[in-house]
């Protein structure tokens, strides 16, 4: 049987974590981590929060441990390595966007 992981915010933190929804709005991934972490804080197992939002039990593990271990900024992706994707623009297509160079 998985370990349980319990999330209990601080005040502070359920203040922080609602600033963060605000501001990330727009980013699809973040905005899911953060309700992860809202819905850990209510007391949501993990396998609920994950048919919930639509992804894993191990999804959810992951992000939750992750913030557990390093608060909000753990809830970031990484850099990755490599070279960024590019894109570029072909006459050919008649100026649609194609894909990396």
């Amino acid at each position: 049987m998985p370990k349980v992981i319990r999330v209990e915010l601080t005040r502070h933190q359920r203040v922080e974590l609602n600033r963060l929804v605000l501001q990330y709005e727009s980013a699809r991934s973040t905005r899911e981590r953060l309700d992860m972490i809202h819905l850990a804080d209510l007391g949501w197992s993990i396998p609920r929060i994950a048919a919930h939002l639509n992804v894993t039990d191990q999804t959810v593990r992951k992000w939750v441990k992750a913030f557990l271990t390093g608060g909000f900024p753990g809830l970031h992706d990484r850099p990755r390595s490599g070279r960024p994707a590019t894109r570029m623009l072909r006459k050919s297509t008649g100026g649609r966007l194609t894909g990396a160079a």
